[in-house]
Formats: C-alpha cells, structure tokens, sequence
C-alpha cells in the first residue's frame, strides 16, 4: 500500500507542474494528421471548462497548443533546436515502438533533454515486450535522464463495461476504442547539474 502511496503523490507533484501556471502544449510529429487529434482534444476541455468553470480565468489551467511537423531525420535546418524545448514535462506516447532505429530518435531526444530545465519529467508510455522495453531502459540511459518510477498495465475493460459506452468518443475520433492493452511506462526526470 506504501507503494501506491508513493506512487499517487509522485503523479501529484507532477499533475501541480501542470495546473500550476498556464500551459502550452507543443506538438510535434511527423505526421501533421495527428495534430488535428491534439486540436480536437484540447477545444473538448476548453468546452467542458466553460461549461463547469464558466470564464477562462475562473478555469483550474488554461490549454495553449503550438503544433508543428518535424521530420526527425532533417533536424539541420534548425538554428538552435533545443530552444524548442524549454518544457517541463515531455510525454512520449507509444513513441518507441514506432522507430524502428533507436539512433534515428536520439539527436531529437537530446535536443530535448538539452533545452529543457533540471527537474523536467519525461513520461515514457508503450507496448510492454521486450525490444520496446530494451528501447526505454537504453533511452533513458543515453539521454542521462534519472528514472523516478515505472510500472506496466494489462487488461481489459470490466465485464460490466460496455463497449458501447465509449460510442460517443469513438464516433468523435471516428476509431473504435481498445478493449485490451498491455503497457508499461516509465517516469524519468533530467537531474540538476552536480
């Protein structure tokens, strides 16, 4: 139970960072497509927050997004990429099981880790087998980043769960919702400069 503790006040300390001051969100992909995700995600919260908090400046964190393709083999044409950056939390969902080339990811990732602030969280969220786990340990690693915690999910959704409930999400998204997973993250953190 100590351990779920733990747990819970570490997601805490890092959910504060983001409702602590007014967010924006960088987007960068490949695929310009998914940007219109991020888009639609964000105009749903500024929806229900006018809904539940009434005025933007009565809301608990204000949403501003900056998307931008970025083809990760191409990153000479930037002047000073790691000013991109200067970010405190870094997600990276179902990244790794995507680069089929680890070296091909890691000039992007150290520009990340290069202009981000000591203290800046990098969540790390994947398929749980072992090349893609291979690919978190090694990146975290290689980037000199210090892991906080980790953990993995596998499941499906309740027997008492429908399918059927998650209609109006799927219709939005236009794709059908995953009944199974099996996950792992990892919560990594650059450290101060010793």
């Amino acid at each position: 139970m100590d351990e779920k503790r733990e747990l819970r006040s570490r997601w805490q300390r890092v959910a504060k960072l983001i409702l602590a001051k007014e967010d924006l969100l960088t987007v960068i992909d490949r695929v310009p497509e998914w940007i219109e995700n991020i888009s639609w995600i964000t105009d749903e919260i500024d929806d229900i927050y006018s809904k539940r908090f009434g005025r933007r400046r009565d809301w608990p964190a204000s949403f501003h997004v900056l998307p931008f393709a970025l083809d990760f083999s191409d990153l000479d044409g930037f002047g000073n990429l790691p000013s991109l950056f200067r970010r405190d939390i870094f997600v990276l969902n179902y990244v790794l099981s995507e680069v089929f080339d680890l070296d091909e990811l890691l000039p992007i990732m150290k520009n990340m880790v290069k202009g981000c602030p000591a203290g800046a969280h990098f969540l790390f969220i994947d398929r749980s087998d072992n090349q893609t786990s291979g690919k978190m340990a090694t990146l975290v690693e290689e980037l000199g980043l210090e892991e906080e915690c980790r953990g993995e999910t596998k499941g499906n959704m309740d027997t008492d769960e429908q399918k059927s409930e998650l209609q109006d999400i799927s219709e939005f998204l236009r794709k059908q919702p995953r009944v199974t997973w099996n996950a792992e993250w990892i919560l990594a953190v650059k450290p101060e400069r010793k």
